[in-house]
């Protein structure tokens, strides 16, 4: 009997080792099974300890999560589904995942991506076929039987004498195990246990982070090798954590600022790059000088003691210019200003309110409404609720009570359809704004200036300055009570009643601490939004005779240069 012609498969090592030393026909199949076994082995070894690699670091995110998410890891899918184990989460596709997983623990895993045990694998193969053809190991010609498990141990990241091969006059032995706890364990006979189950011995923090750092390094070197292939690699995008900026309190300037000038120039601003008419451009002008008037308290709390309302603004076409408004209101707003929000969730959202302190820039707020929306019916209650000072929402998931107060400033820009798609669910919001501005594009004849780093320059210089008069102006309990007083008697004669005047006393407040003719403005501007009568004044909005409304803008600020008209 040849050699070729012996199927070992079945045998024993008892077995394979009898007949190699019995029959010298047979001992080269004999030899060349123990070599496939011992092959096979080290690849299961080299499996385990891959999949060990893996549920360590899966295990450490999972106890991540449980922290951070409070326990909150199921959505109620996941709950009607009766899931036993949250860790569960971390195996199998990632749709099924995306659908159990809790919103909170879809925004943990946007910062720290979900890795399963196959895109592990994937990795952690492309980094060490990288590592090979580093080092010139790209074919098996010529190469030693020797030289070959030498290669298949690199393959496989262990040590060239992790097995124990057959050989003549010797006998079978066990490899040596490789448990899942390697270095948290000292390795001991048996075979080898796999992952360690939860509840069996808890990873240390320090063997986490090294886990964690092993991982990092298998994917930088799975990036290399993509950069090999012709096949494009598939990319994970990962989010960036918000930075709360720094938001001290601002200390009464040492001279005297004039509100009226800043309000001018900064309405003159505005004008120069968005398209509106001048009762909008003065409602947005003052609506983030009124946000400015801020209490020295840990959380900057708006210092309007009863309501302060929404902005909405909605456009038909592209290019109306909406998001670039509610842009230049964050530049006035800083360092109250994070960024746009597009499709924000509510946790994203009381992040911004209760560690940043930020006035609220949403994006695309068509998407929280109707079909589109029914998804984020939180982001619209934190909206609702945000107006009144004493204005907060309650989570009671997870067995704990959180409370968020939302009392702040907030800007949204969307399409207008929002009205036909939203009517029902945008009632509430719409009466809580102190204007709904519907954005047009330019006529062709005018050229509005580019929202570039100058732009974003002069508008925190703005910004600086408001802050400075809002805390001037707040320096003298008497006189910010007084104009409170003075703007709660002017909405009561214009016939504002209820929460319409409400949301506009902030706005008339700081428009008489600037002077009567901009209480004036503010008013007819608060008849046009809230009673829907159009004010048409005779003075022009644009004098002829300003050509750069933004040269020496510094010069302006303190009094060295012409001061514009407020149209």
């Amino acid at each position: 009997m040849t050699a070729a012609a012996l199927d070992l498969r079945g045998t024993s090592d008892e077995e394979l080792l009898s007949l190699y030393r019995s029959d010298e026909d047979a001992a080269a199949a004999a030899l060349a099974e123990a070599a496939r076994r011992d092959r096979t082995d080290r690849a299961a070894a080299s499996r385990a300890a891959i999949r060990a690699e893996w549920y360590d670091a899966a295990y450490a995110q999972y106890l991540q999560a449980e922290a951070v998410c409070r326990g909150n890891l199921l959505s109620r899918d996941g709950l009607a589904a009766d899931i036993a184990d949250p860790f569960s989460l971390w195996h199998g596709p990632a749709a099924v995942a995306m659908k159990y997983a809790s919103e909170e623990l879809r925004d943990l895993w946007m910062i720290s991506p979900r890795i399963t045990i196959s895109e592990y694998e994937r990795q952690r193969a492309m980094a060490q076929r990288a590592a090979r053809e580093d080092a010139g190991i790209t074919t098996n010609e010529g190469v030693t039987d020797e030289q070959h498990d030498m290669d298949a141990d690199r393959r496989t990241g262990l040590d060239a004498d992790a097995g124990q091969r057959l050989r003549p006059g010797g006998d079978a032995g066990a490899d040596e195990p490789i448990r899942a706890d390697r270095g948290a364990r000292e390795a001991g006979p048996g075979p080898a246990t796999g992952p360690i189950q939860r509840g069996e011995q808890p990873m240390s923090v320090l063997q986490g982070i090294r886990v964690a750092e092993h991982m990092a390094r298998a994917v930088a070197g799975s990036n290399d090798a993509n950069q090999r292939q012709t096949v494009p690699p598939r990319v994970r995008q990962a989010g960036t954590v918000a930075v709360p900026a720094s938001q001290a309190p601002v200390r009464p300037p040492a001279k005297p600022v004039d509100g009226g000038l800043i309000l001018k120039l900064a309405d003159r601003w505005m004008c120069e790059h968005t398209w509106m008419s001048p009762a909008a451009r003065h409602t947005v002008v003052l609506y983030v000088a009124a946000q400015h008037f801020r209490l020295s308290d840990d959380a900057r709390t708006l210092a309007w003691p009863r309501a302060f309302g929404r902005v909405m603004l909605l456009a038909d076409k592209p290019g109306s210019g909406k998001t670039t408004t509610m842009t230049l209101m964050g530049y006035l707003a800083a360092p109250f200003y994070a960024a746009n929000d597009s499709n924000p969730t509510a946790r994203g959202l009381g992040y911004r309110i209760k560690d940043q302190h930020v006035m609220l820039c949403i994006d695309e707020v068509h998407r929280l409404f109707g079909p589109k929306g029914t998804r984020r019916p939180d982001v619209v209650t934190i909206l609702n609720s945000g107006y009144e000072r004493n204005g907060s929402t309650v989570d009671g998931r997870g067995g704990k009570a959180n409370e968020l107060r939302t009392y702040g400033a907030a800007v949204m820009a969307g399409k207008s359809d929002i009205r036909k798609s939203g009517a029902e669910e945008l009632s509430d919001l719409l009466d809580r704004c102190v204007a709904v501005i519907d954005m047009e594009q330019p006529p062709d004849d005018v050229e509005l200036a580019e929202l570039d780093e100058e732009a974003e320059a002069d508008g925190r210089k703005l910004a600086a300055a408001l802050a400075q008069w809002a805390a001037q102006e707040m320096a003298n309990p008497e006189r910010f009570r007084e104009a409170y007083k003075v703007a709660c008697d002017a909405a009561k004669e214009d016939g504002l009643r209820g929460r319409a005047k409400d949301i506009w006393v902030p706005l008339l407040a700081t428009a008489w601490l600037a002077g009567p003719d901009f209480l004036l403005s503010a008013r007819e501007a608060a008849v046009e939004f809230q009673l829907n009568r159009p004010v048409q004044r005779e003075d022009p909005e644009q004098p002829d005779e300003v050509a750069d409304p933004l040269a020496g803008l510094e010069a302006r600020l303190t009094g060295g240069a012409d001061i514009p008209s407020w149209g």
